[in-house]
């Protein structure tokens, strides 16, 4: 018998260009705009992206308390966020990515803002959940969830070009007054930044990630009231390559199961910090001020270099 190849598939390439606009989900019979950008579901309360989205000057991206959007992007931006542009977020946003890499974000942000005072829940797999690139800025008063096997979070972007302000190089910002935590296993970080990037904490941040790197490369400035606590898992590091300034009022705690708590990073220190592990503080100079408590022999490795000042108890 012969067997005649399938025919080929000449189906064109979708080229459809991304939905640009101000957009709002709520709960109504059609999810208010969902109906332009996703599919929606009433009983759920879900809107699925089903195409790119611009948001633009003046333009914002919003959905509303008891509303959840789902990104599933596999291509290019899910949502593509330019200059003056925002997205403000009091429902559900879940970032569930598949692809591959920096071109497959869930958002970007490029000069714009994005506020989250809800829940939001990034858990991709191998692609990047958010890009905070020049300027722009992430603020969560709610929850944050990174669980990705990718990067959850970007600062900077990968050109390093100049910011609005004419000079240096993409800066971004996360403020954080409400909780995020980390729950990622890979290789990598939950946030990175690639560029002078910032995060200012006065909330909680919890860095349980089982096999990756919690934060890396950010500024990061712990305040008064703010908690930072780390236990993370064996082949996990906390906090690396950063400089991290725990201010006067905020509190750090270290109870890692191996590898290294806080590594590689400029630490200043005029609260508190607790240490109830091995490796806590590694190849780390530490500028004290607060109080440092340490419960174990090589909670503060001798790989540091210390420098008690100002009546600093260690």
């Amino acid at each position: 018998s012969i067997v005649e190849d399938a025919p080929a598939d000449t189906t064109p390439a979708d080229t459809t260009p991304p939905a640009t606009g101000q957009f709002t989900i709520t709960d109504d019979s059609t999810g208010g705009d969902c109906s332009t950008i996703g599919t929606w579901s009433s009983a759920s309360k879900i809107c699925t992206l089903t195409t790119p989205i611009t948001i633009s000057s003046d333009q914002t991206l919003t959905i509303d308390s008891g509303t959840t959007l789902i990104i599933s992007n596999n291509a290019g931006f899910g949502i593509d966020v330019s200059a003056g542009g925002s997205i403000t977020n009091s429902g559900t946003m879940t970032i569930a990515n598949t692809g591959a890499g920096y071109v497959t974000s869930g958002i970007r942000l490029v000069n714009a803002t994005m506020t989250n005072s809800d829940n939001m829940i990034i858990s991709n797999t191998g692609a990047v959940g958010i890009v905070v690139s020049n300027d722009s800025s992430l603020t969560n008063t709610g929850t944050m969830t990174v669980s990705n096997t990718g990067t959850g979070i970007i600062i900077g972007d990968n050109s390093c070009a100049t910011n609005s302000s004419g000079g240096g190089v993409s800066e971004g910002s996360i403020i954080n007054s409400g909780t995020i935590t980390t729950l990622g296993d890979s290789g990598s970080p939950a946030m990175h930044a690639v560029c002078a990037a910032s995060l200012t904490n006065t909330g909680i941040i919890a860095l349980q990630n089982l096999g990756n790197i919690g934060i890396r490369d950010i500024t990061i400035n712990n305040n008064a009231g703010g908690e930072i606590t780390i236990t993370t898992g064996s082949e996990s590091i906390g906090i690396t390559s950063n400089t991290l300034y725990n201010n006067a009022g905020a509190i750090i705690t270290v109870s890692n199961t191996g590898n290294s708590g806080i590594s590689n990073t400029q630490l200043h220190n005029s609260g508190t910090i607790n240490i109830s592990s091995t490796n806590g503080i590694v190849d780390s100079v530490i500028t004290n001020s607060g109080t440092i408590t340490v419960s174990t022999s090589t909670g503060i490795s001798s790989s540091n270099t210390i420098i008690n000042q100002n009546g600093g108890i260690i």
